[in-house]
């Protein structure tokens, strides 16, 4: 039965007893009326008849007073008093029409009574006459009618008084029957209704509970233990929480199948920094089993120094609702160091971390390598370079043909590449290294920029290039000159190596909200699109295959970005192959933004 027809049978049934109640107690209370105006009929009857029976007998009183002293004045009175009464006396008729032998009697009664009248009548002008014995006659006659008129009365009396008994009996029983009525009517309509309440509640709640327990059961990653029979809208629901119950397993699983065949660790962490959740690639990484790190503090598997790392990493992580991103160092099961990638968000709801690990541990290894051959590779160059180059220079002094004076050129040239390619890998390691210190201090900035400038205008000039610096505010900005100006030289030198003869490079600065905005803008050949996203990485470069391109290191760029993120700036660029491109880098106004870390 559905919940909405068991809802209208709880409301019908004491609707029902009502309108049967009411029905019922409609119907005793007309016969109630009945009875009642039963009664009145009978004492109506009674009381015209009595009065009808006291004018007869006043009457007669009259006229035997006239026989020893007449009174026309009262014979009249009485007369009319008589005819007052006989009119009243002509209702009882309309009374006893319902009642074929009330209404025999009453002719009777009233022929009777005219016999009486018409005969009193006669002896009283018979006294009045002096004819005295002829009035005794009437009056003898009128003594019978008398008696007669009162045996009739007397019947109608007591019948009267037998059917007023009776409708006040049945009255009383009547009256029962409503007391009845109302108590039938408490009893099968409020206590029939709390009864079926209290019985579809029971039912009701019996079988919430068990929808309750299912529910409970999916939300805790288990299945419904029971299922409800039926077809209303309870067992419409359970069936939903069961096609949820499948879903969600299906989808458990399609992600479990995820987890455990992604390359990546993944993983949970509790408020505790306890491990709740671990895929394989994570226990691979340790070395152990997931069993052996659900439970376990993420402490226990990682090197104490990074241990402060870890606590304020995540604590910025819960505190902005961002990812954070760290790196830090495991060690495995055999004791070996493990570096790792970490990659976190926090989920209030849940209040768990979720994690993606990559095992970097092969790559840093390659890294360090690499940057150690570079380190010694430029070490064991730099020296050698140097007295090859003052080799050289030395044997410009002397007196060479002009062949031999270009192939000198020629070799100095290479040397200056060389020896720059081997600097700026020294400054590269030692800034990603952070070997080699910054130290920014509150200063002008415009000078800097100025000197920039200068220090390149005539070789832009040289070119057919027209280097200016347009509008610079005099502002203050927290830099370390020396390394802000190696920025500076190295994007303005590359903006004229790709600018051809007759273009121009222009450098403006504007303050940027905290940061004071750099832009060196060029109308050269422009960078293509793809090329956008990773010209800053090591050893990257527009277009090898162009003729027109100046061969370079591919370092510029990477020590550019080094340098400026060290500042706690940032730096960029935008191009259009029509228009040429512009790099931008922003710098902090005041120590406190540096102190900011964007």
């Amino acid at each position: 039965m559905r919940l909405s027809t068991k809802g209208f049978i709880l409301v019908a049934v004491p609707v029902v007893c009502e309108l049967v109640s009411l029905s019922s107690l409609y119907i005793l209370l007309n016969r109630v009326q009945e009875e009642r105006a039963r009664a009145e009929h009978s004492a109506e009857l009674m009381a015209l008849l009595t009065t009808g029976l006291l004018d007869h007998t006043k009457r007669n009183a009259v006229v035997a007073l006239n026989a020893i002293s007449p009174s026309p004045q009262l014979a009249q009175q009485i007369d009319g008093e008589f005819s007052a009464a006989k009119a009243k006396l002509y209702h009882v008729g309309q009374i006893v029409s319902a009642d074929p032998d009330e209404q025999k009697a009453w002719h009777e009664w009233i022929k009777i009574g005219d016999s009486i009248g018409t005969n009193l009548h006669k002896a009283t002008r018979l006294y009045w006459d002096g004819h005295k014995e002829e009035a005794s006659v009437y009056l003898t006659l009128t003594q019978a009618n008398y008696k007669r008129i009162s045996e009739i009365t007397e019947s109608l009396a007591a019948k009267q008084e037998r059917a007023r008994t009776e409708s006040l009996r049945k009255e009383h029983r009547i009256e029962e029957q409503i007391r009845i009525v109302l108590l039938l009517t408490f009893l099968f309509g409020i206590v029939g209704a709390f009864g079926l309440a209290w019985y579809f509640k029971q039912s009701l709640n019996r079988r919430m509970d068990v929808l309750i327990n299912n529910a409970n059961l999916i939300a805790s990653g288990g299945g419904p233990s029971q299922k409800l029979n039926g077809e209303d809208e309870l067992v419409l629901l359970d069936r939903t929480f069961a096609d949820v119950h499948r879903s969600l397993t299906m989808l458990r699983e399609r992600e479990r199948a995820i987890l455990e065949n992604a390359a990546d660790g993944i993983c949970s962490i509790d408020k505790t920094w306890r491990f709740t959740d671990a895929n394989g690639a994570l226990s691979k990484m340790f070395n152990l089993d997931t069993g052996e790190i659900v439970g376990q503090r993420i402490f226990a598997l990682i090197e104490i120094v990074d241990v402060d790392t870890v606590h304020r990493v995540f604590d910025d992580i819960v505190s902005s609702g961002a990812t954070g991103r760290l790196t830090m160092r495991g060690t495995r099961a055999d004791g070996s160091i493990l570096v790792m990638y970490w990659s976190a968000t926090w989920s209030p709801e849940q209040e768990e971390f979720y994690c993606v690990v990559q095992d970097a541990t092969v790559k840093e290894e390659l890294e360090q390598r690499k940057r150690d051959f570079v380190s010694m590779v430029s070490h064991d160059l730099r020296s050698p370079i140097t007295a090859v180059k003052m080799a050289y220079s030395f044997l410009e002094l002397e007196q060479l043909s002009d062949d031999s004076k270009y192939a000198i050129d020629a070799a100095k040239a290479s040397i200056d590449r060389l020896l720059n390619l081997t600097n700026n890998l020294l400054d590269l390691d030692k800034l990603e290294s952070g070997a080699m210190p910054i130290m920014p201090l509150q200063q002008p900035y415009r000078t800097v920029v100025e000197n920039a400038v200068r220090s390149l205008v005539q070789v832009a000039s040289q070119r057919g290039i027209n280097l200016t610096a347009q509008n610079i505010p005099d502002l203050a900005a927290f830099f370390d000159s020396e390394r802000i100006d190696q920025v500076l030289i190295n994007l303005i030198s590359n903006a004229c190596k790709f600018t051809g003869a007759g273009g121009s490079v222009t450098v403006t600065v504007a303050k940027s909200g905290d940061y004071i905005e750099t832009r060196i803008v060029d109308n050269g050949r422009g960078i293509p699109a793809d090329a956008l996203d990773n010209i800053f990485e090591k050893f990257r470069q527009v277009s090898r295959s162009d003729p027109k391109n100046e061969r370079g290191t591919g370092l510029g760029l990477a020590i550019c970005k080094e340098i400026v993120q060290a500042h706690h700036g940032s730096i960029g660029a935008t191009s259009d192959a029509k228009n040429g491109s512009c790099f931008w880098f922003k710098l902090p106004v005041s120590d406190l933004v540096y102190g900011k870390k964007p």
